[in-house]
């Protein structure tokens, strides 16, 4: 709570400034908003401290005993996710292609200014990389579903473009910790449609050509084993880090008050009534297997392109969706 405060002295803090710094605390990361009863915990602790100092005489009044404790009942006792509809999922995705594209440019164009100062060279860092890699990473959470520390996680050796499938068997936590999923059922294989497989395919290619540039301490990283997404720097994007990146970036495309789990759950709305119930609890890591194939989990093929099919015909095609039949096939993206 301090930290919000803005570094007043207790004397000169006043119920305002406790509310504002409420809801700061609450909405801090752009992510899962505090629930109500972690928002109370927060109160009674703050109170306690106010309480503490007049204790001590070091201030006259609590501020806190003005502020009203948060509502729990009806839905702010368990908090309600939204889900983009198809329109503006579609929305979504042609302002990632625009941004994407502007970032690609606006990339070259600064590396080449870096190249006529004579400043390509021994570089610890790379400008703009983790920016367009936090573009594509969206672009994979709107197609797949997947959580955001499970794409964020994702290394180069978990990618099979040939394929077009992911291997999703680790997930990146928000104190940088790569581990493996809570349950079986989340270390799985999905399809990407063509569209974003296009996409997914070009950033690889740049980005091992970018990342080659960095100059590093420690032995590079072979690149089967490196981060999809890196950072500036070349190592992983952390999710607090994205969840930063992604507050100012949903606003500049129109999308204000979207959150990134969000995504998710529009994947899910929007597959829901067009794939079956097993093949949607496989992608999005919430079936069990049997324990007769548990044992060959890690080698399980993707059973899932017929989802991948219906996100790229939501996403890139919607005037096509009033046909509910999508036959099965190989791509050739």
């Amino acid at each position: 709570m301090a930290v919000f405060l803005d570094g007043k002295r207790l004397v000169d803090v006043k119920a305002k400034d406790i509310e504002n710094a409420l809801d700061a605390v609450r909405n801090r990361r752009g992510e899962k908003t505090l629930s109500a009863s972690t928002m109370n915990k927060i109160l009674d602790v703050t109170k306690r401290v106010f309480e503490f100092a007049i204790d001590r005489d070091y201030i006259m009044r609590n501020p806190c005993r003005r502020i009203h404790k948060f509502e729990t009942e009806g839905t702010d006792a368990k908090q309600q996710r939204s889900a983009l509809s198809g329109t503006d999922a579609f929305r979504l995705r042609v302002a990632l292609d625009e941004q994407e594209r502007f970032a690609y440019a606006a990339f070259e164009a600064k590396e080449q200014r870096q190249a006529d100062w004579g400043k390509s060279d021994n570089r610890t860092s790379v400008y703009g990389l983790s920016n367009l890699a936090s573009i594509i990473a969206t672009r994979l959470l709107l197609a797949t579903g997947a959580r955001r520390g499970e794409i964020l996680g994702l290394t180069w050796n978990n990618v099979n473009l040939s394929e077009g499938i992911i291997r999703i068997s680790q997930s990146l936590s928000v104190e940088m910790e790569v581990k493996a999923p809570k349950t079986d059922a989340g270390i799985r294989n999905l399809y990407i449609d063509g569209q974003t497989l296009g996409h997914l395919k070009k950033w690889e290619t740049f980005q091992e050509k970018v990342a080659g540039s960095i100059k590093r301490d420690a032995a590079p990283v072979p690149h089967a084993e490196a981060p999809v997404f890196i950072s500036d720097v070349g190592g992983w994007i952390g999710p607090t880090n994205y969840s930063r990146w992604w507050r100012d970036f949903r606003e500049a495309i129109g999308f204000e008050k979207l959150l990134t789990h969000e995504l998710r759950h529009t994947h899910v709305t929007l597959l829901e009534p067009r794939i079956p119930e097993y093949m949607l609890k496989t992608r999005i890591g919430h079936s069990r297997p049997h324990s007769a194939t548990t044992f060959y989990l890690h080698e399980q093929p993707a059973h899932d392109e017929l989802a991948a099919k219906v996100m790229e015909q939501i996403l890139y095609h919607p005037e096509e969706q009033k046909s509910k039949v999508i036959e099965l096939g190989r791509r050739t993206a």
